[in-house]
């Protein structure tokens, strides 16, 4: 489950969730890319307490440590996820948010980026700026600004 987790944008989990990390009681070494994600994503102390003890944390610590993006009860994932979450998400631009979501992910995956990471983003960066969607709200932001 937890791996899962690497993947997904918006993390919400139940009150009665736990996490664990659980490769290091069979001595299972993870790749590589797997210790940068959660280095990145929980900080040094959190993870190699994680990993080091393949212990169980709650979903109100894995909360605070950036696992989860919300903790909500049992009962209340669907409508808290479908009446709150997305609609957030569905008002903002589908464009910018995929422009968005490319960078971040790959500045997740990198410690650096490279020349050609760079021109991609510049390419997405630019065609988010020229695309239709981008041109509407703006103009809507200008309009709703100027009267």
């Amino acid at each position: 489950g937890l791996m899962l987790n690497m993947v997904s944008d918006i993390v919400i989990a139940s009150t009665t969730a736990t996490v664990a990390m659980t490769a290091n009681k069979l001595g299972i070494p993870l790749p590589t890319e797997t210790y940068a994600y959660w280095l990145h994503v929980i900080g040094i102390h959190k993870v190699k307490e994680l990993l080091f003890t393949a212990g169980n944390i709650s979903a109100q610590d894995a909360h605070a440590a950036g696992i989860f993006n919300h903790v909500v009860e049992p009962d209340d994932l669907e409508s808290y996820t479908l009446g709150v979450i997305a609609p957030r998400i569905l008002a903002c631009s589908a464009d910018g948010i995929a422009n968005t979501k490319f960078q971040l992910n790959l500045l997740a995956r990198r410690f650096y980026l490279t020349e050609a990471d760079r021109s991609a983003i510049a390419a997405h960066r630019r065609a988010l700026l020229d695309g239709e969607d981008y041109r509407t709200r703006l103009a809507a932001l200008l309009a709703k600004v100027t009267g």
